[in-house]
């Protein structure tokens, strides 16, 4: 009797990555650090994300879901426990990360008074191309 032919194993996939040296995060430390599910959270970390990421946050804030920008990695709860010296310094490396989409309609703009204003540095729904 012939034996069962071996199938072949398919190669893995190729793996996407960045090519670039810039970096794509930074650790914020904390100066009052959480503890949360057992861990604690001394530092926040802050990326860069790809558009996927992007559009799958632009679509569940239009959705009215109440979710984290997928910049800051941590949990909700860690992040909306922040003291506000902490979300404060997390909130400046923040706007280094933003797609440029959400950066630039962050940027301060001149009133008719002469005074500026800033917009929220949170991506929204409001920015999203259609």
């Amino acid at each position: 009797m012939a034996e069962p032919a071996e199938e072949p194993v398919a190669a893995p996939a190729p793996a996407v990555r960045f090519a670039s040296d810039r970096p794509r995060s930074k650790q914020v430390p904390l100066e009052w650090p959480l503890e949360f599910g057992g861990r604690l959270y001394d530092s926040i970390t802050i990326r860069r994300c790809t558009g996927t990421e992007i559009s799958e946050y632009v679509i569940a804030t239009a959705a009215g879901q109440d979710v984290m920008p997928p910049v800051v990695d941590c949990p909700k709860e860690v992040y909306d426990a922040l003291d506000d010296d902490d979300l404060y310094e997390v909130d400046k490396v923040v706007r280094d990360f933003l797609p440029r989409r959400f950066r630039e309609a962050t940027e301060p703009t001149p009133e008719v008074s002469g005074s500026t204003s800033t917009k929220s540095a949170t991506p929204s729904a409001e920015v999203a191309p259609k």
